[in-house]
């Protein structure tokens, strides 16, 4: 067997586990939190999917990309301010949620482009 076969079925085990566990935070979200409350807070992906590519990607970020996520991030503070039912555990899950829902994203960028690309 190619050992190089063999690291690539396992990062894609990874990758199916981050999927499955994604699907699983999204669901217990829309458990706990309204589904308007969801998408809203699912708006500071963008950004999320943006500070990510620069780490693991090393993609390079500009500053007209950072300031357009001002009103977004400012957008999605209003609304969890306004939100009556939120307690901490209910913000954690769907910030984890968002967070792996963007971690994915960036993920499928690497197996899909560059010397990770799946042949």
């Amino acid at each position: 067997t190619n050992p190089q076969s063999e690291n690539y079925a396992f990062l894609i085990g990874l990758f199916s586990t981050l999927f499955c566990v994604n699907i699983v935070t999204g669901n217990v979200s829309i458990q706990l939190v309204s589904v308007s409350f969801l998408q809203i807070f699912r708006a500071i992906s963008p950004g999320v999917t943006m500070f990510l590519s620069y780490f693991i990607l090393t993609k390079k970020i500009t500053v007209q990309q950072i300031y357009s996520m001002f009103p977004i991030c400012l957008g999605v503070m209003l609304t969890i301010r306004e939100e009556i039912s939120l307690t901490a555990a209910r913000f954690i899950i769907t910030a984890v949620g968002t967070f792996l829902s963007a971690l994915k994203a960036v993920l499928t960028n690497k197996f899909l482009v560059g010397s990770m690309a799946l042949d």
